[in-house]
């Protein structure tokens, strides 16, 4: 069998030598390669191994178009993410918008909220005003009172 593998790879480096000095259109090609080989056994050999390559190149291309799949599948991926990304960001911009028009309606109610409290405060200082100045009033009326009736008790006794 050793015998046999060393005049095979012996015979398969001198028809390589051929077919890549050879004039042929397609000198790598396994019908140009088999016309070189004499015995049934090596062509069989040359089949398996065309076979064999043949399989493992249907794999690769299968696998290629798997990655390939993949990577479109990321890019869609990709550009849907982004354009989500965009939507929030434009979003985010209303949403500030939003945020800055009611923080100013906020300061603008604070700012009636104060001026009703001091509107309130100079009220109730009227109001106590008012009562201390009614209060003085009525005890001036009530003096004013009790001097007539003592004047008219003096009088009439």
């Amino acid at each position: 069998m050793s015998h046999s593998s060393a005049r095979f790879r012996q015979r398969q480096a001198t028809l390589r030598r051929q077919a890549l000095s050879s004039r042929s259109p397609d000198p790598c090609g396994l019908d140009y390669a088999l016309s070189f080989v004499s015995s049934d056994i090596e062509k069989q050999i040359w089949l398996q191994e065309e076979a064999r390559l043949r399989e493992m190149i249907k794999k690769q291309l299968y696998e290629k178009d798997l990655h390939m799949q993949r990577q479109v599948n990321l890019e869609q991926r990709i550009s849907q993410l982004l354009q989500e990304k965009a939507s929030l960001s434009s979003e985010e911009s209303v949403l500030q918008e939003r945020v800055r028009h009611m923080e100013k309606k906020k300061a603008l109610l604070v700012e009636k909220e104060n001026s009703c409290k001091e509107m309130i405060s100079v009220l109730s200082n009227e109001n106590m005003r008012l009562r201390k100045q009614v209060y003085i009033t009525l005890l001036d009326i009530v003096l004013l009172f009790v001097m007539l009736v003592s004047e008219n008790s003096k009088q009439a006794s």
